[in-house]
């Protein structure tokens, strides 16, 4: 491999649409993108009575929807972290009435204004940090529902990169505890948890995206001091 073309992973499958790929391979970049995780079903027997559904990732909706007959109707609205989790409703044909940006904080701020005093039931993940939850506690009613449980892979044989993009706080951890045999040159995290998680684990430099999609993680990965043309 010529030495001089710059790499980088990020911990998430893309897609050949993927405005990350399309950004970095326009520039130069190799890419590799793959889930440290993996991800199983936790079933559910029952829906508590609530005015919204509130989904913080795609996994949530895949999770909470693959387990219930095709033919149910939800009386609920419906709700999304940001644009990714939108999507993945609008795939299902279930648009969602409010779709926040992708941050924990301003997606509460903003949700608090239409879902005020009412009952929000939460499909998450075992660990969930519970984001939204917490910012949110003494406002809404909360109602949570584990639909999937989220674990790090050991099977995954990483890449050398320059640059380990990191989409969540165990995605982050389940890298550095892989990464025996790489030290990217820098690290970019999705948002403030993922920064967090790899301050907290000494990882350095850490660089944090403006948003939390792909394109500004594109964007980020591409103002690194290092990362000029090829």
């Amino acid at each position: 491999m010529d030495s001089t073309v710059k790499r980088v992973f990020i911990s998430r499958a893309l897609a050949p649409e993927s405005p990350f790929r399309k950004g970095l391979e326009g520039a130069g970049w190799e890419v590799r993108g793959e889930s440290l995780l993996t991800f199983e079903p936790v079933p559910f027997e029952q829906l508590p009575p609530a005015d919204w559904i509130f989904f913080s990732s795609a996994q949530g909706v895949r999770h909470f929807f693959g387990q219930l007959p095709p033919e149910t109707a939800l009386p609920h609205a419906l709700a999304a972290m940001g644009p990714g989790t939108a999507k993945a409703l609008q795939a299902l044909g279930k648009p969602p009435r409010f779709v926040g940006d992708g941050d924990p904080a301003r997606t509460a701020e903003s949700f608090l204004r239409v879902a005020h005093g009412q009952r929000v039931l939460f499909p998450q993940a075992k660990n969930s940090r519970r984001s939204i939850q917490r910012r949110l506690e003494g406002h809404i009613l909360a109602l949570d529902l584990v639909v999937y449980d989220n674990r790090p892979r050991t099977d995954v044989q990483l890449p050398p990169c320059d640059v380990a993009v990191l989409t969540s706080p165990l995605n982050a951890r389940a890298f550095l505890a892989l990464a025996l045999s790489t030290t990217p040159r820098a690290f970019v995290a999705i948002g403030g948890p993922t920064a967090e998680a790899l301050h907290s684990a000494g990882a350095q430099p850490v660089f944090q995206a403006e948003r939390p999609d792909e394109a500004s993680l594109a964007r980020t990965v591409l103002n690194l001091p290092f990362s000029g043309a090829p």
